[in-house]
């Protein structure tokens, strides 16, 4: 909300134990800002209009804001049922010329000159005479606890952290071939090895002897030396790349959130424009460019592969996890953005996990054979590799809502 010389950031509460509306004078840091289908609506109303008031409900948990839009008063309402939020919106309607109010929890569009609170009552509205107190906590400590959540689960954090722990391992494994110069200096020194015990502890580096003579345990001690330096140069190679790679991630920006998003109820109005087929442990969807096959078990990705895939169609896989098998049949032989969009967010769908970045693997199928006796198992070359992110939900891809 500008106005002037200030600038307050209105923070509405999406339910789940977040009830309410705050006033904070610092923004939502956009990493934890996520987009769905209710924050687009808002956007879509409220944005750049000029706000009136913000009204509570006396007998229940309802937050009214009144604002106007062309010269005309428009509100939102938002009712807090147990952990649940719903939301209407009265609002003009250009097209048809006539003031309407909106329910989510049905998604009806209904003509109506007025909104009231009682709207709410077929939701569970109840004229309450007291109320339970409520810890009240501050905007700025609650967005605190959302940046460390965040952070805790973002893919990207747990890759530098990661990096982190394996430059410190790669230090500590030069360090110990390092030890090498105090092998030789005990060779050097140690006159007969026979009189050693079968086990030698050199600082922390144990040798296990394999003969008693003097010299087949000097000669394996060399070859401690030898492989030492082998490894060392090895090692230097890598902590140089894993070192580069850390600098390369401290130039992005790591916060890249994975919270799960709180979703108001919003019933979804299904209008088809996807065809989908399929019986048993296939599913078939039809798109303008492609047709996307997935298998709903392990038999399923078998047949999906055998039975109704050809050689040239291309095959995708989660990289270095378990997933479901896609393959596409592509109408015009070239894959695009959208349609690596559409098959991550099918893979985020039916191999049951929730990412906001997919790492694919694909190739032709053709380049993917099954292993005999195990179903579902494969082996592939020519694989490609992909990272794929900001793509929509498959829910709204197969079955998209009107405004």
């Amino acid at each position: 909300m500008r106005y002037a010389g200030k600038t307050n950031y209105l923070c509405l509460g999406r339910g789940n134990s977040n009830e309410g509306i705050w006033l904070g004078e610092k923004q939502i840091p956009s990493f934890i800002r996520k987009k769905d289908v209710f924050l687009e609506y808002l956007r879509k109303y409220l944005s750049a209009t000029i706000l009136i008031s913000i009204d509570c409900d006396d007998q229940d948990r309802i937050i009214t804001i009144s604002y106007q839009k062309w010269g005309v008063v428009n509100k939102a309402a938002f009712f807090y049922m147990g952990r649940k939020l719903y939301f209407a919106h009265h609002y003009y309607d250009a097209k048809s010329e006539h003031m309407k109010v909106f329910k989510s929890w049905t998604q009806e569009k209904i003509v109506s000159d007025n909104l009231s609170n009682d709207i709410f009552n077929e939701v569970g509205r109840q004229k309450q005479s007291e109320y339970r107190e409520k810890n009240f906590i501050e905007i700025e400590e609650l967005l605190e606890q959302e940046n460390k959540k965040a952070l805790s689960s973002s893919s990207e954090t747990k890759k530098k952290k990661f990096l982190k722990r394996k430059v410190k391992n790669i230090e500590n494994d030069l360090l110990k071939v390092g030890k090498k110069e105090d092998i030789l200096k005990f060779i050097e020194t140690t006159e007969n090895l026979e009189k050693l015990d079968k086990v030698l502890l050199i600082d922390d580096i144990k040798i296990k002897f394999k003969e008693k003579s003097h010299y087949v345990r000097r000669d394996q001690l060399y070859q401690k030396i030898k492989n030492f330096k082998k490894a060392e140069k090895i090692l230097k190679v890598r902590l140089k790349d894993t070192q580069s790679e850390l600098e390369g991630h401290n130039l992005k920006d790591l916060r890249k959130s994975e919270l799960v998003i709180v979703k108001p109820i919003w019933r979804n109005e299904k209008k088809k424009s996807v065809e989908s087929s399929g019986e048993g442990n296939i599913q078939v969807f039809s798109f303008e460019d492609m047709e996307l096959g997935v298998g709903i078990n392990a038999q399923g990705n078998d047949r999906l592969r055998k039975q109704w895939a050809k050689k040239d169609d291309y095959w995708f896989h989660l990289e270095g996890d378990r997933s479901a098998h896609i393959i596409i049949k592509l109408k015009e032989n070239t894959l695009s953005d959208d349609i690596f969009g559409k098959v991550a967010a099918a893979m985020v769908k039916y191999s049951q996990i929730e990412r906001t970045e997919v790492q694919m693997i694909y190739t032709m199928v053709k380049n993917v054979k099954g292993v005999t006796g195990a179903a579902g198992k494969v082996t592939f070359k020519k694989e490609k590799h992909i990272k794929i992110f900001n793509f929509p939900a498959w829910d709204n891809i197969i079955n998209p809502t009107e405004d």
